[in-house]
């Protein structure tokens, strides 16, 4: 029409650049209020620092306002101005190639957003698989303090005062004892390192005449080993009353036994390529091989992710320097933690810091916690948008469509019809999202997990769900906007036309 009275090329797309920059800038105003409103959100919940950058912020700003409108204007522009105007105006009513063009967009949309959601769920089921995996070793209802630390020096300190020092020392450690033996609140305790955090790798063994394997090596009492429940599925049970010492005897786990190809655990022997420990008076030159106590059932309280090696157990002593670790009875942790609150303030003061193991190894998996829920948010942010698209795409095409809605129920076309009729091109596109995602998703979640060496496995239900999410959510939109014009009046429609 604004050809026909004689609009040049200059004012069309001067109208239209406008137009878009407009909208443009009001989606701009709208978007910049959400960041806003939900940064305190996205900081606390998604743990995402937004770092100001004026430079960047001007410059988006700028693309989105200036040079998204020209590149959106540009194919109505050339579409319309080197057309007839009568082929303009005979193609107002007509469902071609916008149809087509948006039902594209719409399609991209749902390819990203049912791999945003088969990626959401997986990751929800790994974090859950990771967290549920028995480790092992007993993590539950294990505290670790700390109450005396080894002075790095002495300097300065008279020998009256070092043995001053010493001496409470002592006392306070046989207090300790003495409390914690007679606490009905604590099973077992013990001085030592927590298993979570303890690293200890890099050493290898051998039996004689083969090559060097590599294992983790931790240095434990007995009482450690009773505290955490390592099972011992062969030779020497432990003896919580043998004399915790450094000794050429050791624990492996089945996965080292194995690894060794040790058949008889009493005939063998292993030997260390470097000397393990060293120890002042005696004569440490020498590099003996090992004595196997017996096997221990496999454990892992690290990282599920992480390849570790087998694990060797080394007979060793506690000293009262290490964390304490206290096994607590089940269902009594609160009293345990005051008896052990009052236990610091009566003999050390000041602040009485604690952590559970099994916080500490929950702890080990909050960048993959992080990971899916900030995936989890990013799919609801995509179905949401997918289901505006879609939205805007069946108002769009049912207004399209209502002479030939008025004329079906005129002959004698139910709601149903009229619905089932304008629903199976959505069902179609969803599928067809759905069938281009599915792979697309496999490939992103293994890729993802090459480099972990325990992972859940990707389940059929994992693909079934998402779509039954997605479609769920999107067809109700669309349900609804359908339903809607099939209930209209045939004879306002044909009117309307």
């Amino acid at each position: 029409m604004k050809k026909v009275f004689g609009a040049g090329a200059k004012m069309m797309f001067s109208q239209l650049y406008m137009e878009n920059c407009l909208m443009a800038a009001v989606a701009i105003l709208f978007g910049w209020v959400i960041i806003e409103i939900t940064n305190p959100l996205v900081h606390k919940e998604l743990g995402i620092i937004p770092v100001s950058n004026a430079t960047f912020d001007l410059l988006l700003t700028g693309i989105i306002l200036f040079i998204l409108p020209l590149f959106t204007s540009l194919i109505p522009f050339i579409r319309y101005n080197y057309a007839a105007p009568i082929t303009s105006l005979r193609s107002v009513n007509s469902n071609g190639g916008s149809i087509v063009s948006r039902k594209l967009f719409l399609l991209i949309q749902y390819i990203i957003t049912f791999t945003l959601v088969i990626c959401s769920l997986f990751f929800i089921k790994q974090l859950r698989f990771m967290l549920d995996t028995d480790p092992g070793i007993r993590i539950k209802d294990v505290i670790q303090t700390q109450f005396l630390k080894s002075e790095s020096t002495n300097d300065g300190m008279s020998r009256a005062a070092w043995e001053e020092k010493r001496k409470k020392e002592q006392h306070i450690v046989d207090v300790l004892k003495q409390r914690l033996d007679a606490s009905p609140l604590i099973e077992h305790w013990t001085y030592g390192d927590s298993p979570v955090k303890y690293k200890s790798r890099g050493f290898k063994f051998k039996l004689p005449g083969d090559e060097f394997k590599e294992f983790n090596i931790m240095f434990v009492s007995p009482a450690w080993m009773s505290l955490f429940e390592i099972e011992v599925t062969e030779g020497e049970a432990i003896d919580l009353k043998k004399e915790s010492e450094l000794s050429y005897e050791l624990y492996i786990s089945e996965a080292g036994k194995k690894l060794l190809g040790i058949t008889d655990i009493r005939s063998a022997e292993m030997q260390p390529e470097n000397r393990l420990w060293y120890n002042s008076g005696d004569d440490m030159s020498k590099n003996p091989p090992y004595r196997i106590l017996g096997t221990i059932k496999d454990f892992n309280a690290s990282h599920l992710a992480e390849k570790t090696n087998p694990m060797v157990l080394l007979s060793s002593g506690s000293w009262h320097e290490q964390p304490l670790l206290v096994s607590v009875v089940p269902g009594r942790r609160q009293e345990a933690i005051q008896f052990l609150k009052d236990l610091h303030d009566e003999l050390i003061g000041g602040n009485f810091e604690y952590t559970f193991i099994e916080d500490q190894h929950k702890a080990l998996y909050q960048k993959d916690l992080h990971i899916t829920l900030v995936y989890t948010v990013f799919a609801l942010i995509a179905i949401l948008i997918s289901s505006l698209g879609l939205f805007s795409l069946s108002l769009f095409d049912v207004q399209q469509r209502f002479r030939e809605i008025a004329i079906r129920k005129v002959n004698g076309a139910t709601t149903s019809v009229v619905m089932r009729m304008l629903l199976i091109k959505y069902y179609k596109l969803l599928g067809i999202a759905f069938l281009i995602a599915s792979p697309i998703a496999w490939l992103a979640i293994n890729r993802y997990l090459e480099d972990f060496a325990h992972k859940a496995p990707v389940s059929w239900w994992i693909f079934a769900v998402a779509l039954l999410i997605t479609a769920g959510i999107s067809l109700a939109t669309l349900i609804w906007q359908i339903r809607k014009a099939a209930r209209t009046n045939p004879a306002e429609a044909i009117k309307a036309e």
